[in-house]
């Protein structure tokens, strides 16, 4: 009787242990317990890589073509254009198609054909030169000629040669210091120029376009009158003076004379 409790012990005993066994080995991978490590993974460090893109030309961002915009408003009396002037204490290098709209503005501007034809009526009244003749005829041709002239000087001194030279065509308006300091400052800016760069430099572009305007002058007179040396330097320094006396006006008092302008240096006159 004993040993068939005993039996039934051991048989109830391995059923149990095999069905535990048989329940462990069913369970999905999900179910099986997941070991615990020791220590937490250790941190592995993150790189973050930033494009570092290089700084733009000064002369193509917002700022230089706010202050064009703000330089083609600019009128004496609110008439005469006054567009290559640089009132800003903070101007920046203007592109070579800023250079060519500006030249091109102040060439084409209505104030140019009327500045034309008084030139012109001074030729009518001098009989200069004789070859254009009197008249209607006269006028007209003395008139072409004039605004021919200084338009491709313009374009020229102002537009072209800035830009292949890397040179600033405007007068940059000092408006600080002594009368005298600001009268030779004016004077000198009619052999030197501010240059893309930031730096002064020997002022090729305009002198070069006084020549050349003064070269095509002589070409537009009548055959007989043409190739004439003395009268083409003549001309040619006669434009460095008038550019010189414009540089004057423009220092000491086309700043008060244009409107809107307000005072761009708070110690300027």
């Amino acid at each position: 009787m004993a040993g068939k409790r005993l039996w039934l012990s051991a048989c109830r005993g391995a059923l149990l242990g095999g069905l535990a066994i048989y329940g462990t080995a069913a369970l999905s991978p999900a179910q099986q317990p997941v070991p615990v490590p020791d220590t937490a993974p250790a941190l592995q460090p993150v790189v973050a890589i930033v494009p570092v893109r290089p700084a733009p030309n000064p002369g193509e961002t917002g700022t230089a073509a706010r202050q064009v915009n703000q330089e083609l408003d600019q009128r004496v009396l609110g008439l005469v254009p006054n567009f290559l002037v640089v009132y800003s204490p903070h101007p920046v290098p203007l592109t070579s198609g800023q250079k060519f709209r500006l030249a091109l503005r102040e060439s084409t501007d209505p104030m140019a054909f009327v500045a034309a034809g008084l030139s012109a009526a001074y030729g009518q009244a001098t009989d200069d030169p004789h070859g254009f003749g009197q008249g209607a005829k006269g006028f007209g041709k003395r008139t072409g000629a004039s605004y021919g002239s200084t338009f491709f000087g313009e374009m020229t001194g102002k537009a072209i040669l800035p830009s292949l030279l890397k040179q600033d065509p405007r007068y940059f308006y000092k408006g600080t210091g002594t009368r005298s300091s600001r009268f030779f400052y004016a004077v000198a800016n009619s052999f030197i120029c501010m240059g893309d760069n930031g730096h002064w430099q020997l002022n090729v572009s305009e002198t070069m376009g006084s020549l050349a305007t003064a070269g095509i002058t002589e070409l537009e007179y009548p055959k007989n009158d043409r190739y004439d040396v003395a009268r083409v330097f003549e001309n040619f320094v006669i434009s460095k003076a008038g550019y010189g006396a414009k540089n004057i006006f423009q220092e000491f008092f086309s700043r008060h004379l244009t409107p809107g302008l307000g005072s761009p240096h708070p110690s300027a006159p």
